[in-house]
């Protein structure tokens, strides 16, 4: 098995764990699937830097040969992406295949734009053309089950977050609905008592955001204003991701 990058705090280091002493814990480990060139955790970084989580980015788009779940994973995040979960893509296959061995596995699964469609996907769920493409900061609203949801109570209502997406994904059967927007029905879910999907992009800091800006101002599409503000709602999503990711890495 080959990864591209393994962090452990702020830290960069070469394939492996680090070592720790007998009799304490082992450090979390998690296995972060990334769909572009340059694409970064944002606000969740130093969530995992903080809790001196031990991460490895896995870039299946450029090689990376990993095949099955990893052994070592205490969990999986899967970020987003500029293609479709329905493209011909052998190592989106691969993806999904991973996905559905780590649900077998009870090994949890955050899945952040694309990364919801794979997860809903791998659940059985349909993923196609939204309405509208959401792309910039829209608000969502949480849904009934949010209040007693370990993640989505943190959210206000409404609540302000940073969106990329011209595709969703259908709710899987038996997953719990957790929160939508006024253009799109399934915004998040919770399958089980630990695998989430945001179809938003909670983790997008003001240097994500510029950085995807540079690369495409308008965004591809013809309809989307060039004048979005990477600021305009960063301070409190900063914040809410904070709540929101540590809440998940305490179900870990």
């Amino acid at each position: 098995m080959h990864v591209s990058l393994i962090g452990s705090g702020s830290r960069t280091v070469s394939v492996g764990w680090k070592w720790r002493p007998a009799g304490e814990h082992p450090p979390m480990r998690l296995f972060v699937f990334r769909h572009d060139p340059g694409d970064s955790m944002g606000f969740l970084l130093p969530v995992l830097e903080t809790r001196n989580v031990h991460w490895s980015y896995v870039d299946l788009w450029a090689g990376s040969q990993v095949d099955s779940l990893p052994s070592e994973a205490d969990g999986l995040i899967f970020l987003g992406g500029s293609m479709s979960v329905n493209d011909d893509l052998p190592w989106l296959r691969t993806e999904t295949s991973i996905i559905d061995q780590a649900l077998r596995a009870d090994i949890p699964i955050l899945g952040i734009c694309l990364g919801a469609q794979l997860l809903a996907k791998a659940l059985r769920g349909r993923v196609g053309p939204n309405p509208v493409a959401e792309i910039g900061w829209f608000a969502i609203n949480p849904g009934p089950a949010a209040a007693t949801d370990p993640l989505l109570r943190h959210f206000r209502d409404p609540e302000p977050v940073f969106q990329w997406h011209r595709e969703t994904f259908s709710l899987p059967d038996g997953a719990v609905h957790l929160a939508s927007s006024q253009v799109c029905a399934n915004q998040a879910f919770r399958y089980g008592a630990r695998n989430y999907g945001f179809q938003f992009h909670l983790e997008a800091s003001p240097e994500v955001i510029g950085a995807w800006l540079r690369a495409d101002a308008r965004c591809g599409d013809p309809e989307v204003p060039t004048a979005i503000d990477p600021f305009q709602h960063a301070a409190r999503m900063e914040a809410l991701a904070k709540e929101v990711f540590n809440s998940w890495l305490d179900m870990l």
